[in-house]
């Protein structure tokens, strides 16, 4: 039912007779869902109670305080063209995403799914990616992701931005204008599953200026990745790499052009 605020609903759900009369059931019996426009949920179960012959259950569930739904960003390419399509790429220096963000709109960079929204605003020169769920999921498909932002200076992925279900980061940076590692922190990068790292700061000329050396974090795993052709092509400014001890390419088939 789609209800209005201020709105009151009533449901009744009928259960098939379990047990005896009168038998005391305990678990997860009942679990309702509530769905906000904004992807937020609210989990409600009835615990331990009497289901017999002739038996009702009532509850009144609040809904000032719902969990939100997992968010999901769109694959990189569309995401990168929704940035295109809907904001002066020529303005944005700074990319910043934030989660727990109950307070933002927007121009909506919708999920693959119906989970929690996810905005994108302008604040200043830089483009606020946000959504009230907890954690932001790249999708699996990184490809292009920020591609062609060629004013960008800075990425904050904050705490809460997870990759952990990419497979692909092919081309994630191509001719982005990132300046240094700082501005680019890796850091929380889950790459666990990660097949595909070519390109993946392909043309990022600017990368390394002021004597900046790019350090992978330990969590930055290779151990699954094929594909590293490309991956520093025409970082002209780079003069030194710090890879970890997990940076692993023992399945990698291509390096070609690499560090060209």
């Amino acid at each position: 039912k789609t209800l209005q605020v201020g709105d009151d609903a009533e449901f009744d759900i009928v259960l098939p007779e379990f047990g005896s009369a009168g038998e005391k059931v305990t678990g997860d019996i009942i679990t309702i869902t509530i769905k906000t426009a904004t992807g937020m949920k609210s989990f409600t179960t009835q615990n331990q109670v009497y289901l017999g012959h002739n038996s009702m259950v009532s509850n009144e569930i609040s809904v000032t305080s719902l969990d939100p739904l997992p968010a999901e960003l769109k694959g990189g390419s569309q995401f990168n063209s929704l940035i295109h399509n809907n904001f002066t790429v020529s303005d944005i220096t700074k990319i910043q995403f934030v989660c727990n963000d109950n307070t933002r709109a927007g121009t909506e960079l919708q999920s693959n799914y119906s989970g929690s929204k996810i905005y994108g605003n302008m604040s200043g020169n830089t483009l606020v990616v946000s959504t009230p769920a907890p954690t932001m999921y790249a999708n699996s498909s990184c490809v292009d992701m920020f591609r062609g932002l060629t004013s960008l200076q800075q990425i904050d992925f904050g705490d809460n931005f997870n990759t952990e279900n990419v497979t692909s980061m092919q081309a994630m940076f191509r001719y982005s204008g990132i300046t240094n590692l700082e501005d680019l922190d890796l850091e929380h990068f889950n790459t666990d599953g990660v097949t595909n790292m070519s390109e993946l700061f392909y043309g990022c000329s600017q990368l390394g200026t002021g004597n900046q050396t790019i350090t992978f974090p330990s969590t930055f795993n290779t151990e699954h990745v094929t594909r590293m052709d490309h991956m520093f092509y025409d970082c002209s400014s780079m003069t030194s790499l710090s890879f970890p001890d997990n940076f692993n390419t023992a399945n990698v088939w291509t390096m070609q052009a690499m560090l060209s």
